[in-house]
């Protein structure tokens, strides 16, 4: 006898295969996009911090300064006084879900708190 087609539960059989697969991958693979976002906005953070250092000392001014939106920066905030404090926080209004890990990823590089310029 010659099979002309797969049986209901060979396909049924595949169907959960593929499923476990995807339940095991997805979540890896957000964890992983998460942690790219994160250490990409803990780089976009320094070069911020960075320009705006060099643009307070060329002006000695808090005028024009670049703002944290211009570098794609969501989770941390940042205020810079006259006298050349900058203080970086985090952003506690920003809903993306890789922010934590960022916020935590700048602690641990320095890039957190006040600093003296």
């Amino acid at each position: 006898m010659k099979r002309q087609a797969f049986t209901m539960i060979e396909l049924v059989f595949v169907i959960v295969i593929i499923g476990i697969l995807t339940a095991i991958a997805v979540p890896k693979f957000l964890a992983v996009r998460d942690s790219a976002n994160a250490t990409k906005e803990v780089g976009n953070l320094r070069t911020a911090t960075n320009d705006i250092q060099a643009q307070f000392m060329l002006s000695n001014s808090t005028l024009n300064l670049p703002t944290f939106a211009s570098y794609n920066i969501t989770c941390f905030d940042y205020n810079l006084t006259n006298d050349g404090n900058l203080t970086v926080e985090a952003n506690v209004t920003s809903v993306d879900s890789y922010c934590p890990l960022a916020v935590t990823d700048a602690n641990k590089s320095g890039l957190m708190g006040s600093r003296k310029f």
